[in-house]
């Protein structure tokens, strides 16, 4: 769990273009996570709403706001953060991110979404549930008692 931990939070992460160009990624962090909840990025918060329709149509096709929340999660993580912060400051951000949509090519959604996955995946891996303690009058089983 340890080496997971360290894959996301140690950066930064080079990911290579099938035409060789490459975008560099900063660490998915505490900070990352808050951002994608600012941008509405439902699908790095685990808060994606059930719209009724599929995602998937069997071919692996993504729908078009998949397709915005990639884009504008490769954005938000490759941007310099100066940038970054200034343009969802002053409110800019959404033309940021189309402008950098028309430098990525419809090909590597494959190459994206596969680093999404193991973000995901890694993220998954080192997350931890925490229950609240129970309310009942009996916490002799509460460590320090």
């Amino acid at each position: 769990m340890e080496d997971q931990l360290e894959s996301i939070t140690e950066g930064p992460q080079e990911i290579t273009l099938t035409d060789g160009r490459t975008i560099t990624i900063r660490p998915f962090t505490l900070g990352a996570i808050s951002l994608c909840k600012k941008l509405g990025l439902t699908m790095f918060t685990g808060e994606a709403e059930d719209t009724g329709d599929d995602a998937d149509d069997g071919g692996g096709a993504l729908d078009d706001s998949m397709v915005q929340q990639l884009q504008t999660f490769f954005w938000m993580q490759s941007t310099p953060v100066p940038e970054l912060l200034k343009s969802v400051r002053d409110g800019s951000w959404e033309l940021e991110v189309e402008e950098f949509g028309l430098f990525l090519p419809v090909h590597e959604m494959e190459t994206l979404m596969s680093e999404v996955n193991r973000i995901s995946a890694m993220a998954a891996a080192v997350s931890v549930d925490v229950e609240p303690q129970g309310s009942g009058t009996d916490n002799s089983d509460v460590p320090g008692n």
